[in-house]
């Protein structure tokens, strides 16, 4: 039992770092980048130009903006069927849940960025995320994450949002 819930553990942990990974990496490179073609096309001109640094916010998210999000699926579904070669069964389900999940965290939590009145607001933690967000909306080449900003701390992407480090200091 105990080596079972230590399995289903460490699929999940290691899940949740992956699809923060794909999630940061694959919008930095396909999202922004030329060689991004169609991703890129689809990203700036629809995301970033229904969302500029100027109208952050909507009453309602976008009907019209097709997410790239499906598309980081695909990679993330390759790599769940190869590992259900691999993996013990606990550890596969664990890892597969938390993958799926991530990514459905990472769409709600972004369109709840862009909406004027949201009931995350009531949290710190959105709120303080929603800036990074935004300064991502203001330049392209910070803050890629949506969720977790490690991966971007690591790639030294990360740049903060105006004010929060004077807040941070006063502390």
């Amino acid at each position: 039992m105990g080596q079972t819930l230590i399995s289903v553990a460490g699929g999940m942990v290691s899940a949740y770092l992956t699809g923060s990974f794909l999630q940061t990496v694959l919008h930095r490179w396909l999202g922004h980048k030329a060689a991004g073609g169609f991703f890129r096309r689809r990203h700036v001109l629809e995301h970033h130009r229904i969302y500029p640094a100027r109208r952050l916010v909507s009453s309602e998210y976008s009907a019209v903006e097709r997410s790239l999000t499906p598309y980081y699926v695909l990679p993330a579904g390759a790599l769940i069927a190869f590992l259900g070669l691999l993996l013990p069964f606990a550890a596969f389900v664990g890892f597969t849940a938390t993958l799926l999940i991530s990514f459905a965290a990472h769409a709600y939590i972004h369109k709840h960025y862009h909406l004027q009145y949201s009931w995350l607001e009531r949290s710190r933690w959105f709120r303080r995320h929603r800036d990074l967000h935004y300064v991502h909306h203001r330049d392209a080449r910070r803050n890629y994450a949506v969720i977790d900003l490690f991966w971007d701390r690591l790639f030294g992407t990360f740049a903060d949002a105006p004010g929060n480090a004077d807040r941070s200091k006063r502390r």
